[in-house]
């Protein structure tokens, strides 16, 4: 298996792109439409930091870590600077150096990202994926280069976008963690991983409560199925949707607690192994 499998799912699920990583068995059947997620509360705070253990057939894999600090634009606007890192650790270490950052420039009043950038390394190659915005697109620069060789020339790319919010992984999280829904309450989210655009139907499922390394918490449980879709905004029927699931506290922290994916390969649970503020930690 590729050293990056671990550290790339790391970074994806605990940014909500569990749906990009391994073949997740997926069913033929349509998935229903729902309104599209809005919130009006972005659920990121100056100062926080979360980490999560990633395992891998209940062996650790990679660590990951989540820091939010506030940022000012170039144009003066204030926003939310919010970083992910993951890489290996225990098993994950055995097949070489692999890591994964992505950050993301979020407009605190709206929640969407004005830019953001995904790096990935691993002993073969590296890739660079910055995203920006504009008028009812999203424009992406891609670099690429081998280990020991120069960078290839940026690809560029233009992706049209729909007229709802369209967030990145991490502006995802943030929404998800301040979505207020009862059970049975569904919605549909956009977000873009890597170079992919996802369209999400989130259903909040019973809520229940969990051992945790930060605590025994009550957490809302969400299940999602994703589909990937193509720059003009048609739904890639070429390849499967994927499934993924969610657990976030419930109280005023609304910690993401425990991700999980039934990969081909076997089961990845991402886990919340601590959570801080500039208050202190739990």
């Amino acid at each position: 298996m590729d050293a990056p499998v671990y550290h790339r799912f790391a970074a994806a699920a605990i940014a909500l792109a569990a749906c990009r990583s391994g073949n997740i068995p997926s069913s033929t059947t349509p998935v229903a439409s729902a309104a599209d997620l809005r919130v009006t509360q972005v659920r990121f705070v100056p100062g926080e930091t979360i980490t999560w253990s990633v395992t891998f057939a209940g062996v650790l894999a990679a660590r990951a870590r989540l820091a939010v600090g506030e940022g000012q634009g170039h144009d003066g606007r204030k926003e939310i600077v919010v970083r992910a890192e993951a890489g290996a650790a225990g098993l994950g270490t055995l097949v070489g150096e692999s890591q994964e950052v992505l950050s993301s420039w979020i407009d605190p009043q709206t929640g969407v990202p004005i830019q953001t950038e995904h790096y990935g390394i691993n002993r073969e190659r590296t890739q660079r994926t910055l995203v920006t915005r504009a008028a009812g697109k999203a424009e992406l620069l891609i670099t690429r280069a081998r280990t020991g060789e120069p960078p290839a020339p940026p690809v560029k790319r233009t992706h049209l976008l729909p007229p709802v919010p369209v967030y990145d992984n991490l502006a995802a999280l943030a929404a998800l963690r301040g979505w207020d829904a009862r059970p049975g309450g569904r919605a549909t989210l956009w977000a873009f991983s890597g170079t992919q655009l996802w369209r999400t139907v989130v259903e909040v499922e019973k809520e229940e409560e969990l051992d945790t390394d930060v605590g025994r918490l009550p957490a809302r449980k969400l299940v999602a199925t994703s589909v990937r879709m193509t720059t003009n905004l048609r739904e890639d029927t070429s390849r499967p949707a994927r499934k993924w699931a969610i657990w976030i506290s419930t109280d005023e922290r609304r910690i993401p607690l425990r991700i999980d994916a039934h990969l081909d390969f076997g089961d990845v649970v991402v886990r919340a192994s601590s959570y801080a503020t500039e208050q202190g930690e739990d």
